[in-house]
């Protein structure tokens, strides 16, 4: 159900001026409708399985039918130029204490790295 959507909007925002970002969500349930008739021209009962949605959402003998949709998270605008790293994982396999301000500490460390082709190693 939940998704992520990375968009390149670099080149439609603005320095100078407010920027907004405007979501459309379309009715899952009528793009289920719409799908299933697309791929089975028959008509057949409960065609709730073209959408990303629990089974619950279209309503079960204990609940609603809530077919809902929205974000669920913040969105982010998120700028760079060459690279940006994604995520990094460090883990430390040694750490030895040499004063007490100074430490060297030994591991290894992983990156994701989100690059133009460009720019990819």
């Amino acid at each position: 159900m939940h998704r992520v959507w990375v968009f390149d909007v670099k080149d439609k925002l603005s320095p100078t001026e407010k920027n907004n970002i405007t979501v459309y969500f379309a009715s899952a349930a009528l793009h289920d409708i719409q799908a299933a008739m697309d791929f089975n021209p028959y008509n057949m009962p409960f065609n709730y399985s073209f959408s990303r949605k629990a089974s619950y959402h279209y309503g079960w003998d204990w609940g609603p039918r809530l077919v809902t949709s929205g974000i669920w998270k913040p969105i982010q605008i998120r700028a760079y130029d060459k690279a940006m790293i994604d995520s990094t994982l460090f883990r430390n396999d040694k750490v030895t204490i040499n004063t007490t301000k100074n430490a060297r500490v030994y591991g290894w460390a992983d990156l994701k790295i989100n690059a133009p082709e460009q720019y990819q190693i």
